[in-house]
């Protein structure tokens, strides 16, 4: 997909396009010039499109989208190096990119698969694949209270009330909060939760998890499928 890099992969979930591609490891160095001897790192920078949403101005002037990036660059960064074996890189970095391209909901869900796959088809040694997987709580009135697998953008909005919204495809519909979960499928555990906004209740907040969780199978199984199809490839392109 990258062909500079050493290992890619692009992402479409509904509207959402992620690219992630990863390069390197390349040696760790001081200040001066120097080899440094140190364990081996990886290194992420996520960065948004700034034709990638629909949001308004307004909605723009709301957002610190830098701040954005720094914080899914952190978690991603974390969240990946809890299943990457970097004593297999000793002394050097490994550098991953993502680029949203187009937003329209769960960014941070999907480039933990995204970077996932890409670190895999470099052939950067995993302890387990990360699967991303995002939920929505909302409600339409009160004490009436639904989870949604995989939201839009619009219906992922912290406290976005639609009927206040004459063009929003959703109405009468108050988004409470957002999961996201980074789930390893071999190990059956969890190596990134993130939630945003306040949820009425803890049992809830777990079903929310726990749907996430029921639905990793079902992206585990494209992600096997795509890297598969990425191994055939380059099969055959080595024949």
């Amino acid at each position: 997909m990258v062909r500079s890099s050493r290992g890619s992969c692009y992402l479409e979930c509904g509207n959402t396009k992620v690219l992630a591609a990863v390069y390197g490891p390349r040696e760790n160095l001081r200040s001066d010039g120097s080899a440094a001897v140190m364990e081996g790192r990886l290194s992420c920078q996520f960065s948004i499109a700034p034709f990638s949403s629909a949001v308004t101005d307004a909605e723009k002037d709301d957002r610190d989208l830098q701040k954005l990036c720094n914080d899914y660059e952190k978690a991603v960064e974390e969240c990946m190096l809890s299943v990457v074996d970097v004593a297999s890189f000793a002394k050097s970095t490994v550098d991953v990119s993502v680029l949203v391209l187009e937003h329209d909901g769960g960014i941070l869900a999907h480039s933990l698969t995204a970077v996932s796959c890409a670190l895999t088809n470099a052939g950067i040694h995993m302890h387990d694949l990360v699967i991303g997987v995002n939920a929505a709580i909302i409600t339409q009135k009160e004490d009436d209270f639904k989870v949604i697998i995989d939201p839009r953008f619009v219906e992922e909005c912290i406290s976005y009330d639609c009927s206040e919204n004459k063009d929003s495809p959703i109405k009468n519909v108050k988004v409470l909060s957002t999961v996201t979960v980074g789930f390893l499928p071999n190990v059956s555990q969890i190596a990134c939760l993130s939630h945003s906004g306040q949820c009425p209740n803890h049992s809830l907040l777990s079903t929310a998890v726990k749907s996430c969780i029921d639905t990793c199978p079902l992206v585990y199984a494209a992600v096997q499928t795509f890297l598969k199809r990425a191994l055939l490839n380059e099969t055959a392109n080595d024949v």
